[in-house]
């Protein structure tokens, strides 16, 4: 349990369990007592190390409270009090993966996992600042639609 300033009561942390001796405790923030008595984060969100329950992409979020920020990522910050990837018109939300990933034609760095790894690869290209850019991979049939994202055309 840890003690809330905001409400002035103890709150049971994500995975916890939310009822003892037949009484009810509330969860943490952003987490409910399921049917298990366990403290559950909200779908779509994140358990911290700490177990707190942390917002993700579309989420709303405040950095100022260490409980409401982004879920920690790399590719996520909070902006107009709401997830989102630290580049939109670089990047694009990956439900699968749950994180941020770079469209077909923006810019990577060789080494680093900026590309949809299954979808594409970070390849030479000379106009991008950093020398190199996520491309579709051709050869598995994907190619970018016009938002950059690599889809594989079926033709039946």
């Amino acid at each position: 349990m840890v003690y809330s300033e905001e409400s002035g009561r103890c709150q049971v942390l994500a995975n916890g369990s939310c009822e003892y001796m037949g009484t009810q405790f509330s969860c943490v923030p952003l987490a409910n007592c399921n049917s298990n008595k366990i403290c559950e984060c909200y779908s779509g969100l994140t358990q911290s190390p700490g177990r707190f329950c942390l917002p993700n992409h579309e989420y709303p979020c405040d950095d100022t409270n260490e409980n409401t920020r982004c879920a920690p990522s790399d590719s996520l910050t909070c902006l107009n009090k709401m997830c989102v990837c630290k580049n939109p018109l670089l990047q694009y939300w990956d439900e699968e993966s749950s994180k941020c990933i770079h469209k077909a034609g923006a810019f990577c760095t060789l080494g680093e996992d900026n590309c949809d790894t299954d979808r594409s690869s970070c390849e030479v290209e000379e106009a991008s600042p950093t020398g190199y850019a996520c491309k579709c991979d051709r050869q598995k049939g994907f190619s970018p639609d016009f938002d950059g994202i690599c889809y594989r055309c079926k033709i039946n």
